[in-house]
């Protein structure tokens, strides 16, 4: 970002909703913004009338929250089934608050898995979504963004790649199945897999502060497929890996199955934001 930039970031007044979640991306977002001087509070909203309070009280509020989950088998998703629940309910008092609040910027976390399959092509913000059950909470999350603009706010949604790095659970994971000889990444080999490090997801809600309202994509400048992946892996652990195979429910095996050749150029042109490092294979720092 230019000097200009820079300097207007010291303004705001900013609230992150991290919801009950120890999620990466909130922990490295909220380095990055305290390293640049912004006045920053964290909230786990317990109640809506915290979070109405936190909405008028401050400039910009940026939920932070996810929006969809690891995949996973039918048991695991109805264990979760009490997160989900309140997920849906803190994204339904959000909307009630900045109801009252148009002066109140929204900076809104979603997901690149909402696009349909696109092959080989590049993905830019126009590429037709495809929603299923797995991705119901981003279409929800999208909809508050979209109701606030149309109430004459403004709001940013970032579509996020997967985001790795050091202190992201599934990135670890990713380390853990190559070292016993299993390939980490499911899909089909030709289909493509977006990805961001932690630091370029961090730095994409920084810049979304003064971003002109829409949707963007958010992901690594290099794009690699399911089997380049997994080539990649295999190279790190010096050893061939072998299908996995996990069970998955139907919508979120039908998620891996996607091709998703993300492009962030249209973040990059409207904010001069760039991803800083490249994926090299692995867990990040």
């Amino acid at each position: 970002m230019g000097s200009t930039s820079t300097a207007v970031l010291t303004e705001p007044n900013i609230v992150v909703i991290a919801g009950d979640s120890e999620d990466a991306v909130v922990i490295r977002t909220f380095g990055v913004l305290e390293r640049r001087g912004l006045t920053v509070e964290r909230l786990e909203p317990g109640d809506s009338a915290s979070l109405a309070s936190a909405v008028r009280s401050n400039d910009v509020v940026c939920n932070l929250v996810p929006v969809v989950e690891r995949p996973a088998g039918s048991i695991v998703h109805v264990l979760r089934g009490g997160a989900r629940r309140r997920r849906h309910r803190l994204l339904m008092s959000l909307a009630d608050a900045l109801s009252a609040a148009p002066q109140t910027r929204l900076v809104q976390r979603s997901t690149s898995a909402l696009y349909a399959d696109g092959g080989r092509r590049e993905i830019r913000e126009d590429w037709p979504i495809e929603p299923n059950d797995a991705t119901r909470i981003a279409v929800d999350a999208e909809r508050v963004a979209h109701e606030h603009r149309r109430r004459g706010g403004a709001a940013v949604v970032l579509r996020l790649a997967d985001p790795y790095g050091a202190e992201d659970h599934w990135s670890t994971r990713l380390d853990v199945l190559a070292r016993r000889g299993w390939e980490p990444f499911d899909g089909p080999p030709d289909a493509y897999f977006p990805l961001v490090r932690l630091d370029d997801a961090a730095t994409a809600v920084t810049v979304a502060l003064f971003a002109p309202d829409g949707t963007y994509n958010v992901a690594s400048a290099d794009v690699h497929t399911n089997g380049q992946l997994n080539a990649i892996f295999s190279q790190r652990a010096g050893r061939e890996l072998q299908p996995l195979y996990e069970t998955y429910r139907s919508a979120d095996r039908e998620l891996r199955d996607r091709s998703c050749r993300l492009d962030p150029s249209t973040l990059a042109r409207a904010t001069g934001w760039r991803p800083q490092t490249l994926f090299e294979g692995g867990r990040s720092d």
